[in-house]
């Protein structure tokens, strides 16, 4: 499938290239008759989503220098559309290049109006591919592509008359560092057989029309190149010779052809392939179609941004994906170093763990003791406060009579102190007189806030069916023990 289509028109028929690989190949001509204008249909029918360039080589064209104030933006397209408007008001293909701006205070931009005056010679052709629904690039001009030519032949510093032949006429450009000024196109049919005497006379004359035109000083020396097959070189340059304000550069097209990188040379002295091929490779800024003609180009440019996101997304993404993958493989084989690692660390502990002497305890035991001494070692886990409170307390009863204690401290700052003990009043000591001391003691445990007792056995229980006699001794005549749970609270 071709990558581009090139449509060169002329006044006589409309050529086709293809653009493919690098190289422009003729695909046919078509000429301007109903019959032609058929075969184009179906030449285009075969292949209708081609984009194409019309280039478009016709006599109907003219120029116009304008100066504009400074502006920007939508101001400045509204001006200049209003100035083609009033300039050609009798076609849709019209375009303004800007030359730069004036050297003065206001700093005028200056402009080069142009426009296609011959809709009628463009209407059939057009008329086709927006039929076709064929994508239209854009509609350029063959003397803004020799201004092009000139630019890559490293030519356009200067004033400098660019004349070349294509089909059937003489092209006759001026162009002012680069820039285009004036234009026009010769039928060689009307000018003789002679080309090198066409050639001269056509650059004095237009030389004089420029002097006219005031587009050129009358002491300014004019370069005309003049691009010709190398078989008429030496004729040319001994028919256009110098003077007159006229310094005419001979150029052969074999060699304009390899400095524009056209791979196959023109074989007469038309250079119709040499525009196509500038058209395809290096396009100039101004065409002529209007945006309507342009709907189906635009909309493919458009989808082929959206491929072109869509495509970079999807690389980004997969090289995020490749990443995010690398540095998981690397998180796997680090894991896998670690856990091999460990395995050699538990086995030389194993192995140096079977060469300790045996413990008089099991692990599990040796740990609960370390633990249980960190917690002592902390300094708030001590009995001796729990100590203080209960001597107090005992100093002033000393009829209760300790036998066994036993502490523990638990969780939080709880400690837990258990005591078992006898009531000592005497061999006369009734039950009730043991159980009163005993009471006596309990409320005075309980007046410290920080203590809290319970009453695990008593000394003396009455069972059912039994009584207590307030005269009587003890049952088997000694006084009974009894336990005690003391929990005290760690101070706030």
């Amino acid at each position: 499938m071709a990558g581009r289509r090139i449509l060169y028109l002329s006044a006589h028929e409309l050529t086709a290239y293809r653009w493919q690989a690098g190289e422009v190949c003729a695909d046919g001509s078509f000429a301007d008759s109903a019959a032609g204008l058929t075969a184009f249909a179906d030449y285009l029918r075969a292949q209708p989503k081609v984009p194409c360039t019309l280039l478009a080589n016709l006599a109907e064209e003219a120029f116009h220098a304008e100066t504009i104030p400074c502006l920007r933006a939508g101001d400045r397209r509204a001006l200049i559309a209003r100035k083609l408007a009033q300039r050609f008001p009798a076609t849709d293909y019209a375009c303004a290049v800007s030359l730069g701006r004036e050297r003065n205070r206001r700093q005028n931009e200056r402009l080069l109006l142009a426009a296609l005056t011959a809709p009628a010679a463009l209407a059939p052709w057009l008329a086709i591919l927006r039929d076709l629904q064929a994508p239209l690039a854009g509609v350029c001009s063959l003397p803004f592509a020799g201004a092009v030519l000139l630019e890559k032949l490293r030519l356009g510093g200067e004033p400098c008359l660019l004349l070349t032949v294509q089909d059937r006429s003489l092209r006759e450009s001026y162009c002012v560092r680069g820039r285009l000024r004036f234009s026009r196109l010769l039928p060689l049919a009307q000018a003789g057989d002679d080309l090198a005497e066409t050639l001269a006379t056509e650059a004095a004359k237009l030389r004089q029309y420029l002097l006219g035109q005031r587009l050129l000083a009358p002491d300014e020396p004019l370069r005309a190149v003049v691009v010709v097959h190398p078989q008429l070189a030496g004729a040319v340059a001994a028919r256009c010779i110098n003077g007159g304000g006229l310094h005419f550069e001979i150029l052969d097209s074999d060699d304009c052809a390899h400095r524009i990188g056209l791979k196959t040379p023109p074989t007469d002295c038309r250079l119709d392939l040499a525009y196509v091929h500038l058209i395809a490779t290096a396009p100039p800024a101004a065409q002529f179609a209007p945006p309507p003609l342009r709907h189906e180009w635009r909309v493919r440019q458009a989808r082929r941004a959206l491929h072109g996101c869509g495509a970079a997304a999807l690389a980004a993404a997969l090289l995020f994906a490749g990443g995010r993958l690398f540095e998981a493989h690397a998180l796997k084989q680090a894991t896998t170093a670690s856990l091999a690692a460990a395995h050699d660390a538990r086995e030389r502990y194993a192995a140096i763990a079977r060469t300790f002497p045996p413990l008089p305890a099991s692990p599990d035991a040796l740990r609960r003791i370390v633990g249980e001494h960190a917690e002592l070692a902390r300094g708030d886990a001590t009995p001796a406060g729990f100590y203080r409170d209960l001597g107090a307390v005992l100093a002033a009863m000393p009829a209760i009579a300790i036998d066994e204690i036993a502490w523990t401290a638990g969780d939080g700052g709880a400690q837990t102190l258990r005591l078992r003990g006898r009531v000592e009043l005497g061999p006369h000591a009734t039950p009730r007189q043991q159980l009163a001391a005993l009471r006596r003691f309990i409320a005075a445990l309980d007046a410290n806030p920080a203590l809290r007792t319970a009453v695990d056995q008593e000394p003396l229980a009455a069972g059912p069916g039994q009584t207590l006699h307030g005269d009587a001794a003890g049952i088997d005549g000694t006084a009974h023990p009894f336990a005690l749970q003391i929990v005290r609270r760690s101070s706030p």
